[in-house]
């Protein structure tokens, strides 16, 4: 199964806590992808990286993402790691 978690740089210390849980009850055989604009600086091990950018604004950001699953021609399960305030 692939997975893909948003994310962007205020929400970067929860995407740390995800993968743990994710590895601990999720297993070893989810292809996971996180679609963000820094790179986390935690060990992300078999997991991967895709960077959209720098972040501007919430529209960018939306408009990354939208650009981004345009152009996957699969079936995805999108995680979404982003809160508005």
């Amino acid at each position: 199964m692939k997975i893909i978690i948003t994310t962007y740089d205020g929400h970067r210390n929860i995407l740390e806590a995800n993968k743990y849980m994710m590895d601990k009850f999720g297993g070893s055989e989810l292809d996971v992808t996180v679609l963000g604009f820094k790179k986390p600086d935690f060990d992300m091990g078999l997991w991967k990286f895709i960077s959209m950018g720098k972040y501007i604004t919430p529209q960018t950001f939306s408009n990354d993402i939208k650009s981004f699953l345009m152009s996957l021609m699969m079936n995805i399960l999108l995680w979404e790691m982003m809160m508005w305030f």
